[in-house]
């Protein structure tokens, strides 16, 4: 799997890491979690790489910053190009699954599903 698909899958289960919710999902949650902070932290450093080597600077090393707070890039074609390759690396997938059965207590919408079914295996009800 791809890193950039693994941490939209980690994007959608952020939001219920806080949740009260039955123990064995609050557990595969956190082993999920736990299993892809390597990647994780390699792609936030290398992310942050990029934006010292392409986002534009002021007189003082301070990263100038558009009307939206983000940062502007002097090379953003390099960036792009860089962020896409870094979204493309191949990463190890960590061997949990959720069932629909032990997914119902969250509130997930169709696009949340589309992310996440890879690792959803079909339960008992099909």
């Amino acid at each position: 799997m791809k890193i950039g698909q693994l941490l939209k899958i980690k994007g959608v289960f952020t939001p219920f890491i806080r949740m009260r919710l039955p123990p064995r999902l609050s557990y595969k949650l956190l082993k999920f979690i736990k299993a892809i902070e390597f990647e994780e932290e390699f792609f936030n450093t290398k992310f942050r790489e990029l934006l010292q080597d392409c986002g534009k600077k002021d007189e003082n090393g301070k990263f100038v910053l558009d009307n939206n707070g983000n940062i502007v890039l002097e090379k953003s074609d390099e960036f792009k190009k860089a962020i896409e390759e870094l979204n493309n690396i191949e990463v190890t997938v960590p061997d949990i699954s959720f069932t629909l059965d032990e997914l119902q207590n969250l509130t997930l919408s169709v696009l949340d599903i589309a992310i996440i079914e890879d690792f959803i295996k079909e339960d008992a009800n099909g």
